[in-house]
């Protein structure tokens, strides 16, 4: 059991986490905005639960939010069940959010699927998106070095390209990651909403088989 004390130190490791997040993710939408560019956040409903403003703000400026577990469970790691409802949790919580603005986008956390999930997902609504280039940002960790990697790598026409809105040095590098991009005449914009299913009722109201 927790003595009061180890509990104080979680919970105030947890506050500052939550306003780091927050920091980082409003350098981010400034930067976004400066360059009059647009991106999809896959958020993870902890989160979300955590910094609700900052989700709002988000799609207010012309983004798009999307789903990313409420936990970040691997698919991998976790029972199938307790991983469908994680994602339900999420989505629960980015519509009590965001209302009829959140739509049924869904990236699983470290790019792990299974069969019988991925099944799961596509027969209920979601469209399960990943990347095409991986900015690595997770690994190069100075933002300068990370700038460079971006403007080196070689660019088809709808990349997806992944970044984390956590990093700081993703925050700093941001700016001329964005410039750099736009004089290579990219159009930077978020994933276009899929069309409609029949179940995506079923998913909006918590109906995952």
């Amino acid at each position: 059991m927790r003595t009061p004390e180890e509990v104080k130190r979680q919970l105030a490791d947890y506050y500052a986490m939550v306003s780091e997040v927050d920091h980082q993710i409003g350098r981010i939408l400034d930067a976004l905005d400066n360059a009059g560019a647009k991106a999809t956040f896959f958020v993870q409903g902890a989160m979300a639960v955590a910094c609700p403003d900052i989700v709002r703000d988000a799609v207010r400026r012309g983004h798009r939010v999307g789903n990313h577990g409420f936990l970040h469970h691997s698919a991998r790691a976790v029972p199938f069940s307790t991983y469908l409802a994680d994602i339900l949790k999420c989505q629960s919580v980015l519509q009590d959010i965001l209302g009829s603005d959140v739509g049924l986008d869904f990236r699983p956390p470290y790019g792990h699927l299974t069969p019988r999930t991925l099944w799961a997902m596509a027969r209920n609504g979601f469209r399960t998106v990943f990347w095409s280039i991986d900015s690595r940002d997770s690994f190069i960790l100075e933002s300068g070095k990370l700038v460079q990697s971006i403007a080196g790598t070689r660019l088809r026409a709808a990349e997806v390209m992944l970044f984390h809105d956590d990093y700081a040095h993703t925050a700093e590098a941001l700016p001329a990651v964005l410039s750099n991009l736009k004089a290579r005449g990219c159009a930077l914009s978020p994933l276009q909403s899929p069309q409609p299913s029949a179940a995506e009722g079923r998913a909006r109201s918590g109906g995952i088989a």
